[in-house]
């Protein structure tokens, strides 16, 4: 059995990727771009799980791009970023760089697990998450495992810059759990 190390705070290298195709925008505020499902965002929460960088989406380019712009309060069941194998997938969370007020807010409040976390970056695929500007994102509200670099393809970081900028867990932290997860 491998052994599994936990570390409370990751952060690795800048990643950007120039995507074709036209924006999907829910009030102005979270922008989906590329194979995304579900493809449109929601105006509200997602009752869902969200997938960046999926093979079931109707786009054909295998990069994918969510952004949550700051002031925006974003909530979804599970996120997978770099969900599927040859896909590449980007979470952007972006605050203002002020105080909480400013900041943008992504919430994953389904129960995730050992097997299948909550928040995965590199599920599949190759992922980038990225936490900016005091921008959150929230998985201590379940059993909120997150799993960096998650199967045996997956390939992921997450980056997380900037005061007030924070990732909180309520589980595990599994870094290349199968796959690769860097950290400094």
């Amino acid at each position: 059995m491998p052994v599994r190390r936990f570390f409370p705070i990751l952060i690795v290298g800048v990643c950007a990727v120039g995507l074709m195709g036209s924006a999907r925008t829910a009030e102005g505020q979270v922008t989906f771009v590329g194979s995304v499902e579900p493809e449109s965002p929601p105006n509200g929460n997602l009752n869902d799980d969200l997938e960046i960088g999926d093979e079931s989406s109707s786009n054909d380019d295998p990069r994918a791009i969510v952004d949550i712009a700051p002031s925006t309060e974003f909530t979804a069941d599970r996120v997978y970023v770099g969900s599927d194998e040859n896909f590449f997938g980007q979470l952007l969370v972006r605050g203002a760089g002020g105080l909480f007020f400013d900041s943008a807010l992504l919430t994953i409040d389904s129960g995730g697990s050992t097997a299948e976390p909550a928040f995965q970056v590199g599920r599949s695929g190759e992922g980038y998450a990225g936490v900016s500007g005091g921008a959150r994102i929230d998985v201590s509200s379940t059993s909120g495992d997150i799993s960096i670099g998650d199967n045996a393809t997956g390939v992921g970081i997450l980056r997380v810059t900037g005061a007030n900028s924070l990732v909180t867990i309520g589980g595990d932290l599994f870094v290349g759990n199968a796959g690769v997860g860097p950290h400094e």
